[in-house]
């Protein structure tokens, strides 16, 4: 089963398939684990707990940075949203979850396109949405 399109970016879907029909992926510490950002509006723990049982390693500047930032202050505020740009530059994929896209995920997004970083998106459920 090809897991990379041939010019060598990630292709899960097969692998996705395979892996749904067998249940949740065993866990294995010694594997590699595909980075993903997580790019949600809301339940960002709930997407992250996702993408574990799905075989990624979530990445989600919206739990992480407001836990020792403060947000409020416009210098802060500059400063988390260049290591939102750095992180997005270190995740293979972008996962986007909901139909309600904020300034903050646009940004985000944007950045993603730029890169030409396999973006997927998802229904609040986790289902994936194909366009």
């Amino acid at each position: 089963m090809k897991l990379y399109t041939p010019e060598h970016y990630a292709d899960p879907t097969g692998a996705l398939a395979v892996a749904r029909a067998m249940g949740a992926p065993r866990f294995n510490a010694d594997r590699q684990w595909p980075v993903v950002y997580i790019c949600a509006p809301g339940e960002t723990r709930r997407y992250c707990r996702f993408a574990v049982g799905s075989g990624y390693l979530p990445v989600a500047p919206a739990i992480w940075f407001p836990q020792f930032m403060d947000l409020g202050d416009p210098t802060q505020r500059r400063i988390e949203e260049a290591f939102r740009k750095i992180m997005i530059g270190k995740c293979r994929q972008m996962w986007i979850f909901g139909d309600r896209v904020t300034d903050e995920m646009a940004m985000e997004m944007k950045k993603a396109r730029k890169r030409g970083m396999l973006m997927r998106r998802f229904t609040t459920e986790g289902e994936e949405v194909w366009d």
